[in-house]
């Protein structure tokens, strides 16, 4: 059974301190499964979204992992969606107290709530994706977004006419840098005549604010996004296909959504490298660490399908970086650019 709760019905209760919430009601017809220690009591897993479960994107790659992997290992999972940065930490403590062993902040924007709560719940095991942090009963899962960000920068690199390329996003947190850095260091790999922006919407779902910024990239001369938003992608998608642009997409393959102007998608399975985490947490054996899953694993990190308008040279281009990816032939560490933390292919100067 997965239960669903309204953000503002949930935090309602979560605030009112009620001893028997609607969640455990909801979940309490489920069949107990052992846990890690053995007894009886069921393994559960929660999960605190920031936008909705639908959004054909980040998020709904998350819930439909979650639930399949449910299915697989038979915990009870619960979730709650749209859930605004005030609300996210009461939002945290709330499945904590209801006694849910793994509770998902589904965002980097979660970074902050999770250190703040955690230490109250140590019999909590809090996952962050996109976190970038660890703790005591804090640990973090992610895709490689360093290799998301230059397999995009290599195909946008390789079709710009323009010279001028831009990654489309809502905030600014340490994964969406690594995505940023990766997209720059792919184009210059590519194309180094290439001039990469990034533009920084504030919202992941609004649509409006999307097609806004992305319009004024064109205007500007850009003429290949990458996208990088949840339900605010049918905003990008709006102005590049009334612009005549190439959009680049992420999280699942977004080919179908205009084929003549998608011109591949960095397919980014965040669900099934969350599963994976969750299936370590149920067998006792997580770490508190960052893990990153990367195109190593096929499952989870790979290209999409190609357009046609994408030459074959381009696409064999493209494609040999994903095979050096995969093969552990390129890789990135940890530099520093301009007295900045940042993140440099390994081999190469801190540029």
């Amino acid at each position: 059974m997965t239960a669903k709760h309204s953000r503002r019905t949930f935090i309602a209760y979560g605030s009112a301190a009620l001893g028997t919430s609607l969640l455990l009601k909801a979940c309490a017809n489920q069949s107990a499964t052992p846990n890690a220690a053995g007894d009886s009591k069921p393994f559960k897993v929660a999960a605190v979204f920031v936008g909705l479960v639908t959004d054909k994107g980040w998020n709904q790659s998350a819930f439909e992992g979650l639930n399949a992997a449910k299915k697989k290992l038979g915990f009870e999972f619960a979730y709650v969606e749209r859930t605004a940065a005030p609300d996210q930490a009461e939002a945290l403590s709330e499945f904590a107290r209801q006694g849910y062993n793994v509770v998902l902040g589904h965002s980097g924007e979660f970074v902050g709530p999770t250190q703040q709560v955690a230490g109250q719940f140590p019999n909590t095991l809090f996952l962050v994706t996109n976190g970038g942090i660890s703790g005591s009963n804090i640990a973090s899962v992610q895709t490689n977004n360093l290799q998301a960000g230059y397999l995009s920068g290599t195909m946008g690199a390789l079709m710009t006419q323009s010279n001028k390329i831009a990654f489309v996003v809502a905030k600014q947190f340490k994964a969406m840098d690594q995505i940023l850095r990766g997209f720059e260091l792919g184009a210059k790999a590519a194309n180094p005549a290439v001039v990469t922006t990034a533009s920084y919407t504030g919202d992941w779902d609004d649509v409006a604010k999307a097609k806004e910024a992305t319009t004024a990239l064109i205007s500007s001369g850009v003429d290949v996004i990458y996208s990088y938003l949840d339900n605010g992608y049918v905003g990008v998608l709006e102005a590049v296909k009334e612009q005549g642009v190439y959009l680049l997409g992420n999280t699942s393959d977004r080919l179908s959504d205009a084929p003549k102007t998608v011109l591949t998608s960095v397919v980014q399975n965040v669900g099934t490298a969350i599963a994976s985490v969750v299936e370590l947490a149920q067998k006792g054996e997580v770490k508190n660490q960052v893990y990153v899953v990367g195109a190593e694993n096929p499952e989870v990190l790979y290209l999409g399908r190609f357009s046609e308008a994408v030459p074959l040279p381009m696409k064999q281009k493209v494609t040999e970086v994903e095979k050096q990816f995969k093969e552990g032939a390129l890789a990135f560490k940890d530099c520093s650019v301009d007295g900045k933390e940042s993140w440099c292919l390994q081999g190469a100067t801190s540029t």
